[in-house]
Order: structure tokens, then sequence, then C-alpha cells
């Protein structure tokens, strides 16, 4: 199974804000990595990741994960996410100073 990148970068997070990281459309599964190695002390950050059932559908929550504080394993990888239509994945710092996060979307083909 090789691992592919289609889409990274470096999100500055404002504290509150729901960031969208990036939006998938082609069939894949896909995993989200977060490297949380910038949190301090008092920081909260969510990951999601969205997915649309239906061709028509609206995205929809699939996957949450919430972090607190420094990170022992800084890098956060989400579970395998198929989709067929689209994935849309966020990130929000919900406490402390905003943070920058490096972030990749892999696909496993």
């Amino acid at each position: 199974m090789a691992v592919t990148t289609v889409a990274s970068g470096t999100q500055t997070a404002t504290i509150g804000v729901l960031h969208t990281i990036a939006t998938e459309t082609s069939a894949n599964v896909y995993c989200f990595y977060v490297d949380m190695r910038n949190m301090a002390l008092g920081d909260v950050t969510e990951l999601f990741a969205y997915v649309q059932t239906l061709s028509s559908g609206t995205p929809r929550i699939v996957y949450n994960a919430v972090y607190a504080q420094p990170q022992q394993e800084p890098i956060k990888i989400s579970i395998p996410l198929p989709s067929d239509y689209e994935i849309r994945f966020r990130l929000r710092q919900q406490e402390g100073t905003g943070r920058n996060y490096d972030w990749a979307v892999k696909t496993l083909q």
C-alpha cells in the first residue's frame, strides 16, 4: 500500500475559529496528520473530519479528537477515512495562545 500526500501546509490558529484545512473530492481513503509540537500548557485543540454520505448530501462530522496541553507524541493521525464524494478536514484551537500547526492529508492507495 502506497502513501501519497495530497495536501499539506501550516495553519496558524485563531482561538475559537474553525479553520478548514483541506477539502478533497476524489474517492479514496484519507488520513489527517497534524503536528501538535507547538502546543503549550493551557492549549486545547480539536481536529475534525467531515464526509458526505450521498452525492447530493451535506458533509457531516465523522471524526473528532480533542487534545490538551503539550503532547508526548506530537504528531496526531486520524483513523483511515474512506470517502467517495467529499471529505473536509478542519482544526479549531479552543484555548490558549494561537499556535502554528503543520498538517498533511494523505491517501492510502
